[in-house]
């Protein structure tokens, strides 16, 4: 191992912003959703090759995936992650001290009209960049590039092998990471690059099951022409249902958690689909959404509970009963995940902070969204994982975008971190 000045390290980071941005930049002018990864992944491969990272291929279909528990049916099947490791001789399966996980797929970015910059070019406005997957995690893959980067050229060598998983299927929720576990790649320590803010350290978060209401509609209906009311004049009654169980949701999760997390088990819907032509009675409805739980929580128990909710509707229960209103909960979910705010892996990420920033991060254990690091906690023998990133908004919308500033710093602490956990 090489002895480096960490001041030295620091400088570097902030005098070559230009290159941490042009990283960025350059992610984020290829077009990664799901399922079209591999361009974005063999630029990165690229990379970590010109560094002298020693890089593997893991293939999803030769894992086993689908008879892990843990597998989403409605996720990628076939395709393939990036491994590469610094510090040892081949990038093979087996369990290292430091992993880095980053997930390459990000959520397509819809109508371009709905964007104020072109999505696939990196735009920065009043210290912000713009662009699809700028903030997840594009920023944050970006940030440990430039980190190795700046490590490598600076002459650091690390006594332990550090492992970087480039994965796929992050967005479809989690079977790339998945893989690369059924696969052997393990880890005593995982940082997850996902968007947490550079003053905060996410150590767990909710679980989320995937629902599916079907409204079905007669034949009668169809043909009546409007003299009979439809099933589509259920919806409202569909929509009050699942407002109710959002606030019995609330209380539950204040009496749970604490008053200032009680949102951590959301339930929202983002597809409706329904009809097949502008003038014609609406026949089969579809309301596709997420319902959250929280640590602690049994799956099994919250999902007949929300069954048992909307049973319970006076307007709703006679259309279960019909066969009119149907229930899916079996369309993937989330595992909820912690690992201790006071383990080792969050102490020390906010002792390097601290020493860039001043002061430490806030240690968040049950975020409101979910992400891969419950796989790696859960199911690669009780590694330690936290995510920590550049911060930004707008995740899977228009207009995503991750503060240049916060590039800098995350990449600061990333830096002073990767040197005291793996240097001397």
């Amino acid at each position: 191992m090489t002895s480096v000045n960490n001041n030295t390290i620091h400088r570097e980071i902030v005098r070559r912003t230009e290159e941490l941005r042009c990283l960025l930049e350059q992610l984020i002018a290829i077009p990664s959703p799901p399922g079209s990864e591999s361009e974005a992944l063999e630029f990165v491969r690229d990379l970590l090759r010109f560094l002298g990272l020693a890089t593997s291929w893991v293939h999803l279909e030769r894992t086993g995936l689908e008879k892990h528990p843990a597998f989403v049916p409605s996720g990628a099947r076939q395709g393939r992650n990036l491994l590469a490791v610094w510090g040892a001789p081949k990038a093979k399966p087996g369990r290292y001290p430091v992993l880095f996980n980053g997930h390459i797929d990000v959520v397509p970015p819809g109508a371009d009209s709905c964007w104020t910059s072109p999505p696939y070019q990196a735009t920065e406005r009043e210290g912000r960049i713009y662009g699809n997957g700028a903030a997840d995690m594009k920023g944050g893959i970006a940030c440990l590039l430039y980190v190795l980067w700046m490590l490598i050229e600076g002459g650091f060598k690390p006594r332990k092998p550090v492992a970087v998983e480039i994965v796929v299927d992050e967005e479809r929720l989690g079977n790339g990471t998945l893989a690369n576990i059924l696969a052997g790649v393990s880890a005593e320590q995982a940082i997850f690059l996902e968007p947490s803010g550079c003053d905060r350290i996410v150590s767990g978060h909710r679980g989320a099951i995937i629902f599916r209401i079907s409204l079905r509609g007669q034949g009668s209906e169809l043909c009546s022409r409007g003299t009979s009311p439809t099933i589509a004049s259920h919806l409202v009654d569909v929509f009050d249902a699942l407002e109710r169980w959002k606030s019995k949701r609330r209380q539950m999760c204040a009496e749970r958690l604490s008053k200032d997390r009680a949102d951590r088990a959301p339930l929202y819907f983002g597809r409706i689909e329904g009809g097949h032509w502008f003038s014609s009675p609406l026949g089969d409805i579809q309301i596709d959404g997420v319902l959250g739980y929280v640590p602690g929580e049994c799956f099994e128990d919250v999902k007949s509970a929300f069954c048992e909710h909307l049973g319970s509707m006076p307007k709703l229960g006679p259309l279960m009963q019909d066969g009119k209103l149907a229930i899916s909960l079996d369309r993937g979910f989330v595992e909820p995940s912690v690992t201790p705010p006071d383990g080792a892996l969050v102490t020390s990420l906010q002792s390097a902070a601290a020493t860039v920033l001043g002061e430490e991060p806030t240690a968040e254990c049950c975020e409101n969204s979910g992400c891969d690091i419950r796989l790696r906690r859960l199911y690669d023998s009780d590694c330690e994982c936290v995510w920590y990133g550049p911060g930004g908004s707008r995740c899977h919308q228009s207009d995503e975008c991750v503060s240049a500033e916060e590039m800098v710093k995350v990449s600061q602490v990333l830096a002073e971190w990767i040197i005291r956990e793996c240097g001397g």
